[in-house]
């Protein structure tokens, strides 16, 4: 199923919880010289423009990047989210916004690597014209999930790997641990990021646990961090909020995002919660 296209929803409430995290997770990257590689296993368009029809359609970037105020934009903790939207715009609120493989791109250095799958056509061609000639950029059109297993672990044996599908299908839900469960096989150290809606029936709900359970190859727990937002007012069908995991996280993580959590929260009208394995 390729009918899910993320312009509708760029830069609201959920977005900025992901691309806040992510852009957090590559900072960390970055106080290393050593190279890295980011792995996108659903990467989307790249690059969205607010007066897109489809953007403009349900105008979601309103109640989440439009609300976004100076005072979180002068917070440390945000600080590699701000340039990342300011490398892209130059207004506030920005006109236009970056999706997650151009703001990994955004601070990659030279020295370090993208490898993007995306397989929705209109997404593939806007992710090619964006960051196609990129030297040290793939883009592969396949299943994210294969395409980047097959890759694992890199050269480098740093990086990180965002999991972002659209849940269209109920069985990412079940597919999401089980492929993690591999890969950390392959990968020991290697750091996830996964992004998930939170829905009135609570999909999510077996997922999280499946993930808290991951064990390395000698058996040993996986430390983890999961933090979610809730809307104050939410709806009586659609996204109540949405969360984000990070397998293997960096250290500081927890405390940065301890910090910037009740900015975001005022900012934005959400219930913001933060829970960590008892091995971080």
């Amino acid at each position: 199923m390729l009918s899910y296209e993320h312009a509708y929803h760029i830069g609201n409430p959920a977005d900025v919880l992901k691309h806040w995290v992510l852009s957090l997770c590559l900072q960390h990257l970055n106080r290393k010289p050593r190279e890295w590689t980011y792995f996108d296993t659903h990467a989307g368009e790249g690059l969205y423009h607010l007066d897109d029809e489809r953007t403009q359609r349900l105008g979601e970037w309103q109640q989440g990047v439009g609300k976004l105020s100076p005072e979180l934009r002068q917070q440390p903790e945000f600080a590699a989210y701000i340039r990342a939207l300011e490398a892209v715009t130059d207004t506030w609120p920005p006109q236009t916004l970056p999706g997650s493989p151009v703001i990994a791109a955004g601070e990659s250095r030279a020295q370090d690597s993208l490898v993007l799958c995306e397989r929705h056509p209109r997404a593939l061609g806007a992710l090619r014209r964006q960051l196609g000639r990129h030297p040290r950029v793939s883009i592969h059109e396949r299943d994210g999930y294969e395409g980047i297993l097959s890759q694992l672990p890199p050269a480098s044996g740093r990086g990180l790997v965002l999991i972002d599908p659209s849940y269209e299908l109920a069985s990412d839900y079940e597919r999401i641990p089980q492929w993690l469960n591999k890969a950390v096989q392959r990968w020991r150290q290697m750091m996830v990021a996964v992004w998930y809606p939170c829905l009135h029936h609570e999909p999510h709900l077996a997922m999280v646990r499946a993930i808290q359970g991951l064990c390395s190859p000698e058996g040993k727990p996986l430390s983890w961090l999961k933090v979610e937002c809730h809307l104050k007012a939410p709806p009586e069908r659609g996204l109540l909020g949405a969360g984000m995991m990070v397998v293997n996280p960096p250290w500081g993580l927890l405390e940065q995002l301890q910090a910037g959590a009740h900015r975001l929260a005022q900012d934005l009208a959400l219930e913001v919660t933060l829970h960590h394995s008892e091995n971080d």
